[in-house]
């Protein structure tokens, strides 16, 4: 499976650590409240085959600490609960580097 996105206006042209940073600062703890729902920022890049929007510090609506991924392509229907239990595709998830895929992945930037 392949993903691109174009990244939005102010994140083109800025390396991923720069994004992450300024999106999230230094919350990594899920309290299962905004802006943890809908994610620390919702609109980062937009999919080139269609679908959602990319997002950053997403998570799973629960208080649960772990429970939470770094970027959120928008490819799994975003369920509510668990991201390492309903196999959420993501990058920086549960425990994994991917909750939804179990083989290597890379993000690159062009």
């Amino acid at each position: 499976m392949s993903l691109e996105f174009v990244l939005s206006n102010p994140y083109a042209s800025r390396t991923l650590l720069s994004i992450v940073s300024g999106c999230m600062g230094s919350n990594r703890v899920n309290t299962g409240l905004e802006p943890w729902n809908s994610g620390y920022c919702t609109s980062v890049g937009i999919n080139v085959n269609g679908g959602r929007a990319l997002r950053i510090g997403v998570g799973d609506g629960s208080n649960d600490s772990s429970d939470w991924c770094l970027f959120e392509p928008g490819i799994s229907q975003h369920i509510l609960g668990d991201m390492d239990g309903f196999n959420v595709y993501n990058f920086g998830g549960e425990f994994q580097g991917n909750n939804g895929h179990s083989g290597a992945f890379t993000i690159e930037g062009v």
